[in-house]
């Protein structure tokens, strides 16, 4: 399984832009704090994961791509890491 990071949205992408806003109020960063709003951002991303990718998932193609927005390092590095659970390469468009 390979996930792109896109910051275009495609057809059957997982809207991770639109999502970003929802979760943290914010067009690229990670707010400030001790996280309480990460975690229901992850759940979410995860769950969308599971439907779409892993090895457990017999119908997951060999590649998803995610929408994301421009996203500062931090965030990016935030994003990656959760991606990485679920492919064995994460490329970033």
């Amino acid at each position: 399984m390979k996930i792109i990071l896109d910051e275009g949205a495609r057809e059957g992408a997982i809207r991770v832009d639109l999502a970003w806003e929802v979760f943290f109020e914010s067009k690229s960063s990670i707010p400030q704090g001790h996280g309480a709003r990460l975690i229901p951002f992850t759940n979410w991303l995860w769950d969308e994961l599971g439907k779409k990718a892993g090895y457990l998932n017999r119908n997951s193609g060999k590649e998803l791509t995610l929408a994301i927005p421009a996203l500062s390092q931090e965030a990016l590095d935030f994003l990656l890491r959760i991606a990485s659970f679920w492919a064995d390469e994460v490329h970033v468009k």
